[in-house]
């Protein structure tokens, strides 16, 4: 979630911790967003890419851009 644009959060799979904290910080570090991004959530999943694909679908409705992993949604609710 980047604080910057509220309620728009970026939902997708990282290989492992340390490069989601490596992915998290180059996203954070260009100047067209005003603070870090922040990981809200996280869980490790032996078949993400699949469960990725279905979360994105589910949430379509919420995409803000159809080539990206940003949703305009709540983060409460798209934990749900």
């Amino acid at each position: 979630m980047n604080v910057g644009k509220e309620k728009i959060i970026k939902i997708g799979q990282s290989k492992d911790t340390n490069t989601m904290e490596k992915h998290r910080n180059d996203m954070s570090r260009t100047s067209a967003v005003p603070e870090l991004f922040e990981i809200y959530y996280y869980a490790e999943i032996s078949n993400y890419k699949n469960l990725e694909k279905e979360i994105q679908k589910y949430l379509y409705a919420y995409r803000v851009n159809k080539k990206r992993e940003f949703f305009q949604i709540d983060t409460e609710k798209a934990r749900k």
